[in-house]
């Protein structure tokens, strides 16, 4: 692939003006603008460490459980290719050497995050999740919509190829229900910020069941409206996991929604 897209693909965090082309060396030799890499190539990227990697924001720890807050933009591992530096996995590795993922959060989403720091927990916490017992609490900004919330359940059919689910309204073949409650917080003109208590784990779920009530997120353009959020330069959904809880343990994350300001 281009050295641009592998860039981005492993250190996912990395702005663009921080790469120089004279600073990069591939295979020994300066890169010229156009080579691409490929498997089993030696790069050297002579920037600040800062760029290639970040802080891991811990929200909660003891002897069996981490919990930290992933920045959006983040993924949790390398991709379906093994792609991938600089992962929220990679960053608790550093400071956790026995940390393991038991869940995931997707890409563009950001806020509270659960590992396990042993087998038995990492077991533990997978069947809790799997059987519901982990309460999920998440916080997007929508496009305004009419309703007041309350419990949406439909039927997500998933196509992987796509990477996109589709929403029935009632049981169809090949189609997971999925449940949440949802209700509004706070009304600010053309948007509006919504609480999400997930019931169910779905791909997209969130996401793809408040753009099927008219209540897309604001800069996701798979399921939402693309024009608004291209009015808002907005490029990756706005939704934050702001708390979890299991077992005793609660953890808050807080999403910075409110920081962004109108077009």
């Amino acid at each position: 692939m281009s050295l641009p897209r592998y860039l981005q693909r492993a250190w996912p965090l990395l702005p663009g003006y921080a790469i120089k082309k004279e600073d990069v060396r591939l295979n020994g030799a300066r890169w010229d603008g156009k080579a691409a890499v490929r498997g089993g190539d030696l790069l050297r990227l002579y920037i600040r460490d800062g760029y290639l990697t970040g802080p891991l924001r811990k929200l909660y720890a003891d002897d069996r459980i981490l919990a930290v807050e992933k920045p959006a933009g983040l993924p949790v591992d390398v991709d379906d290719l093994g792609i991938g530096v600089d992962t929220l996995l990679a960053r608790a590795v550093k400071e956790y050497p026995a940390a393991r993922l038991c869940h995931r959060l997707d890409t563009g989403t950001g806020g509270a995050l659960l590992l396990a720091l042993t087998e038995e927990a990492e077991a533990e916490l997978r069947e809790a999740f799997a059987a519901q017992r982990v309460g999920k609490t998440y916080h997007a900004m929508v496009k305004a919509c009419a309703g007041n919330g309350g419990r949406l359940v439909h039927y997500l059919r998933k196509d992987a190829r796509a990477a996109r689910v589709t929403v029935l309204d009632s049981p169809g073949s090949g189609a997971r229900q999925a449940e949440l409650y949802w209700k509004p917080i706070e009304h600010m003109g053309e948007r509006m910020l919504v609480e999400v208590e997930l019931m169910t784990g779905r791909t997209h779920q969130i996401r793809a069941q408040l753009a099927h009530i008219g209540c897309p997120l604001l800069g996701d353009d798979k399921y939402g409206d693309r024009a608004f959020n291209k009015r808002w330069h907005i490029s990756s959904p706005m939704l934050w996991c702001v708390r979890l809880e299991y077992g005793g343990i609660a953890v808050e994350s807080k999403a910075p929604f409110a920081r962004e300001e109108a077009p």
